[in-house]
């Protein structure tokens, strides 16, 4: 049997002994009140019919004697007869008094009856007293025993409950190792993954590197062409993507917005025209909404437009479309109606994009 069970059941077992010695104890003191009780009956009907018994018997002597005696004034009957009473003046009746002293006697038996079965009583319950004290010294070793089961039931529960924790911290400790063990072969994997792709990205720059070169080549054309003398640039392509830098050279009056701008609007020009020789998969097409002509000189600004003229002038049939939206009035050479396509105003609504107030 489990020694968990077996402790449940000695538990459960000393429980219900617990509650007979409980509920016997609560007999004990009943049985010796009905034995007090009893006790006390026989001992009064004893006494009582032992008066009566000794008053007939002493009425009948009295009898049998003539010595009969009122019951009145305790003067013998015969005298009485002979010399009257002078005490009372009703006169003798010796058959009532034959009758009080039969009745007496069977009074007295009655009495000697009813103590002898209180007798009885008072010796059964002795017998029921001494019966329960047996089951109370059964009950009670039965209890000591049973507790004994629950106490050694308990240390062996706490053991196994001690012994189930170890096994759980045994079986954590493994489930980490193991946990610890794919982490390392998963980390070689992924560390074989990274070195894969790392080795796919490191040929694909190594492809990529006439291509970057190509269009690096135009980007600093378009530099040289915007400043001459003054301005040169490079693109290259490293693990953090493209990298466009452009610097000047002998001059310190160009503020960082207007060399990011320019670089941006080189940049895009480069693609462009890479684009338009049929080297890339990109449109020849090329939108510029405003390009930050406030952070231009004028000069610069103006180098933009006259480059993509030339393009445009050099390649006999125009192979890019080049949208410039601005605010500053472009050079004059390209201010005619061939070049500009649409002239927008604030007011009135009419001369807007939509020709409405939004």
């Amino acid at each position: 049997m489990p020694p968990v069970a077996h402790s449940a059941q000695g538990k459960g077992h000393m429980g219900q002994i617990t509650v007979e010695v409980i509920r016997l104890p609560g007999s004990v003191p009943s049985a010796n009140q009905q034995r007090s009780k009893h006790s006390t009956i026989y001992a009064t009907k004893i006494v009582e019919a032992g008066h009566l018994k000794a008053e007939a018997e002493v009425a009948v002597l009295n009898a049998e004697n003539q010595h009969v005696m009122c019951p009145m004034c305790r003067v013998p009957i015969n005298e009485i007869k002979a010399k009257g009473c002078g005490i009372s003046v009703n006169p003798c009746n010796m058959e009532e008094i034959e009758k009080q002293n039969a009745k007496k006697i069977v009074e007295a038996k009655e009495l000697e009856k009813q103590a002898n079965i209180s007798s009885q009583e008072v010796k059964a319950i002795n017998a029921k007293i001494d019966q329960l004290d047996d089951v109370i010294r059964s009950l009670t070793k039965q209890i000591r025993a049973a507790s004994k089961i629950a106490t050694d039931n308990a240390e062996m529960a706490r053991e196994i409950q001690e012994g189930v924790l170890e096994k759980r911290m045994l079986l954590d400790t493994a489930r980490k190792l193991s946990k610890k063990r794919s982490d390392i072969t998963n980390s070689g994997v992924a560390q074989n993954r990274l070195d894969e792709e790392r080795e796919k990205m490191r040929s694909g720059r190594q492809r990529s590197l006439p291509k970057i070169g190509q269009i690096s080549d135009v980007y600093r054309g378009i530099l040289s062409t915007c400043f001459p003398g003054g301005m040169d640039g490079s693109i290259e392509l490293d693990g953090n993507g493209l990298k466009v830098d452009a610097y000047f050279s002998g001059r310190s009056d160009v503020s960082t917005a207007a060399l990011e701008s320019l670089k941006i609007v080189a940049f895009d020009l480069s693609a462009m025209h890479r684009a338009s020789e049929g080297k890339t998969d990109l449109p020849a097409f090329l939108l510029h909404d405003s390009p930050r002509e406030a952070d231009l000189d004028s000069a610069l600004y103006a180098a933009i437009f006259t480059l993509a003229a030339e393009w445009e002038f050099g390649s006999g049939v125009c192979s890019f479309q080049y949208i410039v939206t601005t605010t500053t009035a472009p050079p004059e050479r390209l201010q005619g109606d061939e070049f500009v396509k649409l002239k927008m105003s604030s007011t009135p609504p009419n001369d807007r994009l939509f020709r409405t107030d939004l």
